[in-house]
């Protein structure tokens, strides 16, 4: 059995990049040898928990190559969003303790987010990246968030090659349609550089922002692709030197003369 406050806190004692996450447990079989010149291990079969999420899965580490190597795949059958915000760089209060040691343990430099701020810059330590490879496989089945979000599902393949982070893909389910990305991370650089391609099919317009009430009164399909490069170490960053294309389509439907007003829209 395995507990901690973030899995990025086994880091010390196990070489293992891992994510920053709420506190977790998790209980399974751990096979392998402490040879150190033939050092693999499997956890298999194991169940538990990150925050209040379920996780269940197999991983195998492998460090008899160039570089260690985290292999496996991870389900959950019921994802609660804010477990999953601090993975990505989203912190919140139950998952993100305000001691400055504590940040430095889960992975990440001490928050510089000013109040009124939307996006995180809490800084990536893409320093570890380059310690271990990863090839994993992760599935959300459902997604518990709060009611303005419009995410459902999530899936992606996430792969680390010497410090370059790949997510191909990285798929959510919105709105009753889908959002598929391939996205790439270049931690060998300073600041990262990221490229995110994407494609929008299906996602219903009315569903999109469940929570306002004139937004039920429009109705329609959007479909679209996005292509970005950005560079920069946190959220924020990236987004806010983002540059590239963004086209959507939205196909036999109607929407709201007030909903463009108000967010000074000139379609």
């Amino acid at each position: 059995r395995i507990a901690a406050p973030s899995m990025a806190m086994l880091f010390p004692l196990t070489g293992i990049v891992l994510p920053n996450t709420p506190a977790f447990e998790t209980q399974g079989h751990l096979n392998g040898a402490i040879d150190p010149e033939n050092v693999r291990w499997r956890y298999a079969d194991f169940t538990g928990s990150v925050g209040k999420s379920d996780l269940n899965g197999d991983l195998t580490y492998d460090a008899t190559g160039e570089r260690p190597k985290l292999s496996g795949e991870m389900r959950s059958k019921l994802l609660r969003f804010e477990d999953l915000g601090p993975v990505v760089g989203v912190g919140g209060a139950e998952a993100d303790p305000a001691a400055p040691e504590a940040k430095a343990q889960r992975g990440q430099k001490e928050s510089n987010t000013r109040p009124g701020k939307v996006l995180p810059n809490d800084e990536f330590l893409t320093d570890r990246w380059r310690a271990m490879d990863l090839d994993l496989r992760f599935t959300g089945e459902r997604i518990v968030r709060d009611a303005a979000l419009p995410f459902q599902r999530l899936r992606t393949h996430a792969i680390m090659d010497d410090g370059v982070l790949k997510l191909q893909p990285l798929a959510f389910g919105v709105a009753d349609g889908e959002v598929d990305a391939d996205i790439t991370l270049d931690g060998r650089q300073d600041p990262m550089r990221a490229r995110i391609v994407a494609s929008v099919s299906a996602v219903q317009l009315p569903r999109l922002f469940p929570t306002v009430e004139m937004m039920k009164k429009s109705a329609g399909r959007i479909d679209g692709a996005v292509a970005l490069s950005s560079r920069g170490n946190s959220v924020a960053e990236l987004l806010g030197d983002a540059g590239g294309e963004l086209k959507v389509y939205l196909q036999t439907g109607r929407i709201s003369k007030f909903l463009l007003e108000a967010a000074s829209l000139n379609i």
